[in-house]
């Protein structure tokens, strides 16, 4: 087991991704769980791995391959990732480790990687279902890596196979924080409070600025490769900081020069209390999932606002800077 532990991770926060390795690195270097109890640790790992080796081959056998056990060790600590990674700290994490029984915390985590499963898959049928008013063909592409997610995905014996990088972006295209089904579940619920969000806009009006946006590309908007959400926000909040009341895709006359003339001078982080308080205002404040989706994005996005309006370079930021309201 010790020669899969990758090199000992610095004093930052330790990352989602393989974070019971991490965890367990800091505690050898801080001395923050007792050697014998770090050795109790390493031999129940042992144990429940050999358990997975003695289930898959059914008894069978006592011999598999070395790829087979480092997949049976990679569950083992995906199951404690799952049980630990839901503390959201990694102190709370180490005493848990230091304190709890190891055969509690894999049953655990277990569970957890279990309920994730059936949560990411309710999670993206729903995303789908609200999205495909306005899906392209980059979202549309999410179908076959679900279909296989749905089929093949082993949730005892490869917990943490599952790989989504590359599919289509999320909002600020933030990165999936962790690997497996945990990543799958994050993955899916933020595509479901994005759907829930696009649907809160009058659909002709996104479909209007979609066509906008692409004719802008000289492409089609079902081969738009941006993440749906994100434009669509852009574009309220360009419509909201000229003084528009409503969720909407439209925008005044003349926008892009007054949001290069209002807020040329404005930091990021006016611009994003400004944000938080059109949001608070907006009907999306009534939906709690979506809110607290943004919150941690809206810096983000006020920084890429800031930088085009300093540079008086609004019209580039809004995705269909000539969608004016008609008269």
């Amino acid at each position: 087991m010790n020669r899969m532990m990758p090199a000992a991770p610095s004093a930052k926060p330790i990352p989602a991704r393989d974070y019971t390795i991490g965890l367990l690195h800091r505690a050898a270097a801080e001395g923050a769980i007792p050697a014998e109890r770090l050795e109790a640790v390493r031999l129940a790992l042992h144990k429940a791995a050999a358990a997975n080796a003695a289930a898959f081959t059914k008894g069978r056998s006592s011999t598999v391959t070395r790829a087979q056990a480092e997949a049976f060790y990679r569950a083992v600590f995906y199951q404690l990732d799952a049980a630990l990674l839901p503390l959201h700290s990694d102190s709370a994490a180490l005493r848990a480790l230091r304190d709890a029984d190891i055969s509690v915390l894999l049953e655990n985590g277990q569970q957890q990687i279990l309920a994730a499963y059936e949560q990411a898959k309710a999670a993206f049928r729903r995303a789908y279902q609200l999205t495909q008013p306005f899906e392209t063909l980059f979202f549309r592409g999410l179908l076959q890596p679900f279909a296989k997610f749905c089929t093949q995905y082993d949730a005892r014996f490869q917990a943490d196979a599952v790989t989504l990088d590359g599919e289509y972006p999320l909002l600020c295209r933030q990165p999936i924080p962790v690997g497996g089904v945990l990543g799958a579940h994050f993955y899916y619920t933020a595509l479901l409070h994005e759907g829930e969000l696009l649907c809160a806009f009058p659909a002709g009006e996104i479909h209007e600025m979609l066509s906008a946006y692409a004719a802008r590309y000289l492409t089609t908007p079902d081969t738009v490769a941006d993440n749906l959400a994100e434009l669509v926000l852009r574009q309220w909040f360009g419509a909201a900081l000229c003084g528009a009341e409503t969720l909407t895709m439209y925008l005044p006359a003349g926008a892009a020069d007054t949001l290069n003339e209002r807020f040329r001078y404005s930091s990021a982080e006016s611009l994003c209390a400004q944000m938080q308080e059109l949001l608070s205002r907006s009907p999306l404040a009534q939906n709690a999932g979506i809110m607290s989706y943004l919150q941690p994005l809206l810096p983000q996005m006020a920084a890429e606002l800031e930088r085009f309006f300093s540079a008086g370079r609004a019209a580039v930021i809004l995705p269909a800077a000539a969608l004016c309201a008609k008269a």
